[in-house]
C-alpha cells in the first residue's frame, strides 16, 4: 500500500484497515491477499496523529489536534461516522486500552480517565484519576487533604492512604491563573493577581468558601495562621488580615514598613516568618510589630522550611541552616553542608532537600545541633515546583511525574496494639474480636495481620473482625500471639491475646457391641450381649439396664472404663421379660431412655415365641406407661399386608406407623408422642387375620 507520504498511523479492525494520513482517514478492505482496496474516507478538519480500534465494538479513538480525541462510528467502513469530542477540554491520548465497551487513555491533561463507551455518541466518564490538566504549580496540605494548583486555574483537592490511591474528587475554580497556596489546619488559602479565596476543607469532597480579599496584583507570596492570612508582592509592603474581621488589612507599624518586596513568607507557632535576601525576621501578625532583634545569614536564603518551633533554612552558600524560633531572638541551631540546595521540606524532626544533581537527600534533625545525613533518592526530573510534607511523607510537584510521593521509612512507626487482652468463648462455639480501632498507627498505613500458629485455635478475618474457632471438643486455655506488620521493615507489632474456650457438655454416646440393635433372640443368646459407652468429655456415666422399661441393673462408669464392651448381667434379668435395653447417662443428658434408639426382643422358648403361619400378633407396648415414646412390636407368621396405627380414645388417627407388607417374623416400630397431650391412645393392628388393639398411656 503507498499512502501519501505523511502517514500519521493506522489500525486494523477485522478486515478492514484504517490508514491515517495528511487530513484523510482512509478504510481499505484487505480480506484478499496483497490486494489494498481502498473503500471510504472521512475528510478532517485539522492534522490528527493516532487511531486506535475497539475490539469488540465498530469504533476507532481517533485523536485531533484541535478538538482532541472524538470517537469514529465504523460499523460501515464505506460512510465512516464522525462523534463528537470526548471532553469539552481536549484529550490528546498518549495511550489507550479497550475492554468490555470500555475505554482508558492516558492523556497530556489527565493521567487516566476511563469511559463507559456502551453508547459512543454519549460517553460517560466513570473514573478520572488525575492531577487537574498538567503538571502541579503549588501544594498544600490541610489535614489529610492535599491542595494542587494548576496552570488553568484551578485547584484540586486530592486524598488516599496510598501511593495508588491519590485522587482528586473536587476542584475549586474561578483563579485567573495557577494560585499561590497556603493552609493551615482544615483553612486553605489561595491566591491569584486578583483576590485571595479563604476556603474550609473538611476532606476531598467537601469544602466552603469563608472569604474573599482583594488584591491589587499577583502576591510572590502567602501565609495561613489559625486566625490570619498574610501576603506579599514584589512592589509592594506586606499585607496581613485578622480572620475575624477580615475586610480590613492589619496596620502595620513604622518598624515593619521596609519589608517590601520580600521574597517569602512562612508560617509558624510563634508568628509570621519574613525572610528578605539573607535576613530572617520574626513579626507578630496580630499588629506587625517585630522583635528586638533579625537574624543576619551572610548568604540569601533560597527555601525556608518551618516545623513547630524550628525553621530549616537552604542558603545560596551550600549550607543548610537550623533556626530557633522560640525565643526572640533567633538563634542558629547547626548547619550542615551539602551542595546548593533548591528546596527543603521539614516535618517531627526530619528533612527532606533537593539539590541541583536531582537528588532528594534525608537528613534526620531531630538533634537540631548534629543533623545527621541519611540516604537519597535520585529524581530524574531538574524542575521542583512546590513542596508540602505531612508526618514522614513528602509531596512534590514533577514535571515528568505529576505529583511526586517519597516516603520516610527510617522514621517509619511500628503499629501499636489497642486491643483486649482476653477473649472467652464456649466450646464448639465462636470468639470474636473487633479490629477496628484495635490499631494505632501514626504513619496511618495498611497492615498485613498474622496468627501464631495453633493445633486448637484456628482465626480468619471476617470484615473488621478476627473469628477464632476452637477443634471439635476443645476447651481450655492458650495464648495466640496477633502480629501486625505495616511492611516498612521494622518488628511486628505484637499482641498477646489469651483465649479462654469453656466447656460444654456433650452427650455421652451408646451403641450395642457383640449383637446387633434390635433384634429377637432368645434370653440365652443375651451372653454374647454388650454394651459400648463413651464421652468425649471424660464424665463419669450411669449405665441402666431395663426389662419392660423397668430397671433391673445399674453401673457407674468412671473414664477408665469407657471405649470398652461391658457385658449384659444376664444372671441379674427378670423371669418373662420381653424387652430389654439399656440407658445412659451423664447428669444432664439421657440417651436410649424408652429404647428408641437400640432394644431386644426376648423369646421365652422356641415354641411360645412362635406364631401359627397365616396369624398375627400385636405384642404389649414397652415401656407402658411411657414419655415420650414407646415400642411395638408386631409379629408375622407369614409375609403379608399390615397396618399399623395409633388413634385416641375418640377414634381420631394419631400417625400411621406402618402400611404394606411385611416378610415374616418379629417387626419393631416407635412412636412418638412428641407435643400430644396426656392420656390412652390406642395401638392398632389391621391385617388379613382381623383387627388386634393395644392400650397405651402416655404420661406427662
Amino acid at each position: 500500500l503507498t499512502d501519501p507520504a505523511n502517514l500519521q498511523g493506522f489500525c486494523l479492525r477485522d478486515s478492514i484497515l484504517f490508514s491515517l494520513a495528511g487530513l484523510t482517514l482512509t478504510s481499505y478492505d484487505i480480506s484478499q491477499p496483497g490486494e489494498f482496496q481502498a473503500i471510504g474516507s472521512l475528510p478532517l478538519g485539522s492534522m490528527s496523529y493516532m487511531v486506535n480500534a475497539a475490539p469488540d465494538q465498530p469504533l476507532v479513538l481517533l485523536n485531533d489536534y484541535l478538538s482532541g480525541a472524538r470517537l469514529l462510528d465504523v460499523s460501515d467502513p464505506i460512510a465512516i461516522q464522525s462523534l463528537p469530542p470526548l471532553g469539552t477540554d481536549p484529550i490528546l491520548a498518549i495511550s489507550v486500552s479497550w475492554e468490555n465497551q470500555r475505554l482508558a487513555l492516558s492523556s497530556q491533561s489527565r493521567d487516566l480517565a476511563i469511559l463507559d463507551v456502551s453508547q459512543p455518541s454519549s460517553p460517560q466518564v466513570t473514573h478520572l484519576v488525575d492531577h487537574g490538566g498538567g503538571t502541579a504549580r503549588e501544594l498544600a496540605l490541610c489535614g489529610p487533604v492535599l491542595a494542587a494548583s494548576y496552570q488553568g486555574g484551578t485547584v484540586r483537592l486530592l486524598q488516599g492512604d496510598s501511593p495508588d490511591a491519590l485522587a482528586a474528587r473536587e476542584r475549586l475554580t474561578g483563579f485567573s491563573c495557577a494560585p499561590l497556596l497556603a493552609a493551615s489546619g482544615t483553612l486553605l488559602a489561595a491566591a491569584d493577581s486578583q483576590h485571595v479565596a479563604l476556603f474550609r476543607v473538611e476532606n476531598d469532597e467537601s469544602s466552603a468558601l469563608l472569604a474573599n480579599l482583594n488584591l491589587n496584583e499577583m502576591p510572590s507570596d502567602i501565609a495561613l495562621g489559625s486566625n490570619w492570612l498574610a501576603a506579599v508582592n514584589p512592589a509592594g509592603p506586606i499585607q496581613i488580615w485578622n480572620l475575624s474581621i477580615p475586610e480590613t488589612p492589619v496596620a502595620l507599624p513604622e518598624a515593619a514598613r521596609p519589608l517590601a518586596g520580600v521574597a517569602r513568607l512562612a508560617a509558624c507557632s510563634q508568628g509570621l516568618l519574613v525572610w528578605q535576601a539573607s535576613s530572617l525576621f520574626l513579626l507578630d501578625p496580630q499588629d506587625g510589630s517585630l522583635p528586638p532583634l533579625g537574624l543576619a545569614l551572610g548568604s540569601a536564603i533560597l527555601d525556608l522550611a518551618v516545623d513547630g518551633e524550628t525553621a530549616l533554612l537552604a542558603l545560596a552558600n551550600g549550607q543548610s541552616r537550623l533556626v530557633s524560633l522560640s525565643s526572640d531572638a533567633l538563634v542558629v541551631l547547626g548547619s550542615a553542608s551539602t551542595p546548593a540546595v533548591q528546596r527543603v521540606a521539614l516535618s517531627d524532626g526530619w528533612a527532606w532537600i533537593h539539590t541541583p544533581d536531582h537528588r532528594w537527600q534525608l537528613l534526620d534533625v531531630n538533634d537540631p545541633q548534629a543533623p545527621v545525613w541519611h540516604e537519597s533518592w535520585i529524581d530524574p526530573e531538574a524542575y521542583i515546583g512546590s513542596v508540602a510534607m505531612s508526618g514522614h511523607t513528602l509531596f512534590s510537584t514533577n514535571v515528568s511525574m505529576g505529583i511526586l510521593r517519597l516516603r520516610n521509612t527510617l522514621a517509619n512507626h511500628a503499629p501499636q496494639w489497642n486491643a483486649p487482652e482476653e477473649l472467652f468463648f464456649e466450646e464448639d462455639g465462636t470468639g470474636f474480636l473487633s479490629l477496628a480501632g484495635s490499631l494505632v498507627d501514626a504513619d496511618l498505613d495498611r497492615f498485613t495481620l498474622q496468627i501464631s500458629p495453633s493445633e486448637n485455635l484456628q482465626g480468619q478475618l471476617v470484615g473488621e473482625q478476627l473469628q477464632l474457632t476452637a477443634s471439635a471438643d476443645w476447651n481450655g486455655q492458650e495464648t495466640l500471639e496477633l502480629l501486625a506488620f505495616d511492611g516498612y521493615g521494622e518488628d511486628a507489632a505484637v499482641h498477646p491475646l489469651v483465649v479462654t474456650v469453656s466447656a460444654v457438655n456433650d452427650s455421652p454416646l451408646l451403641q450395642a457391641c457383640g449383637l446387633d440393635c434390635n433384634t429377637e433372640l432368645a434370653p440365652e443368646e443375651l451372653s454374647g450381649l454388650g454394651i459400648l459407652a463413651e464421652d468425649v468429655d471424660g464424665d463419669n456415666l450411669e449405665l441402666v439396664w431395663l426389662a419392660d422399661g423397668e430397671p433391673f441393673a445399674q453401673q457407674s462408669l468412671f473414664p477408665q472404663d469407657l471405649g470398652q464392651c461391658l457385658e449384659f448381667p444376664l444372671d441379674l434379668l427378670p423371669a418373662g421379660a420381653s424387652v430389654i435395653h439399656a440407658q445412659l447417662a451423664d447428669g444432664e443428658f439421657v440417651v436410649n431412655e424408652n429404647g428408641e434408639l437400640c432394644a431386644w426382643t426376648l423369646t421365652a422358648t422356641g415354641v411360645e415365641s412362635a406364631v401359627l403361619p397365616g396369624s398375627w400378633r400385636l405384642d404389649n407396648v414397652v415401656p407402658n406407661p411411657f414419655n415420650p415414646s414407646t415400642r411395638i412390636v408386631i409379629r408375622a407368621g407369614s409375609a403379608g399386608s399390615a397396618r399399623l396405627a395409633v388413634y385416641d380414645l375418640q377414634g381420631r388417627l394419631q400417625e400411621v406407623l406402618w402400611q404394606g407388607p411385611l416378610a415374616s417374623g418379629s417387626h419393631a416400630f416407635v412412636w412418638q408422642a412428641g407435643s400430644r397431650a396426656s392420656g390412652i391412645y390406642l395401638a392398632v393392628l389391621e391385617t388379613s387375620s382381623g383387627r388386634q388393639v393395644q392400650r397405651m398411656t402416655l404420661l406427662k
